[in-house]
């Protein structure tokens, strides 16, 4: 099975990524984060 989700990954990588993409394009309306470590067609 599936891990918890709580432990699946450390998220603060992927928030640092969107803060700096925050401050250098300014007013965004919206930010994809995609996974990049498992069957994205599961």
């Amino acid at each position: 099975g599936c891990p918890h989700t709580a432990i699946r990954e450390d998220a603060s990588m992927n928030l640092a990524a969107v803060e700096a993409l925050s401050e250098k394009f300014g007013n965004l309306d919206l930010i994809f984060v995609e996974s990049g470590g498992d069957n994205l067609s599961a």
